[in-house]
């Protein structure tokens, strides 16, 4: 009786060449899946960024208009990053690439540095803020006289 039930524990398990058959597959599959699941994850970080700008715009209008003092927003393009005279807190744009910031009324201390500035009544030059990110982008505009900032997606 022992030698059939040693032979039934030696067949029991899985082989070396089943498991890495098996870990094949998983790892085809995972890269197969993930550009799809990646790509999504790219596209919300690019749109909460660009969103995230454009609040950011509002409220150093808001605060312009509120404190009847002029407040700036500034861009850094090359570091990705901004931040408003209203609120210091330097915020990041992730995924998001800065690729031109036109308009009446923008200013550039360096290159790099794009500078709008917000009058106490809350108007501003016509500025565009033209973003990029992964296969998809969007346009930032302020309006000169109201400063209202809406976004165009994939404009």
């Amino acid at each position: 009786m022992r030698p059939a039930r040693r032979q039934s524990l030696n067949q029991a398990g899985f082989t070396l060449l089943e498991l890495l058959v098996v870990l094949a597959i998983l790892g085809l599959v995972t890269v197969l899946a993930y550009p799809r699941g990646g790509g999504a994850v790219v596209q919300a970080s690019f749109r909460a960024a660009t969103l995230g700008l454009n609040a950011q715009v509002r409220t150093t209008r808001m605060a312009a208009i509120r404190d009847n003092v002029e407040h700036t927003l500034t861009i850094d393009t090359a570091a990705k990053r901004y931040w408003s005279s209203a609120d210091p807190a330097v915020r990041g744009l992730g995924p998001v690439t800065v690729v031109a910031a036109t308009g009446r009324g923008l200013e550039h201390s360096v290159p790099t540095l794009s500078t709008i500035r917000f009058h106490p009544n809350g108007s501003v030059g016509d500025i565009e803020i033209l973003l990029k990110g992964r296969g998809t982008a969007a346009r930032v505009s302020i309006d000169w006289m109201t400063g209202g900032a809406r976004i165009d997606w994939n404009p």
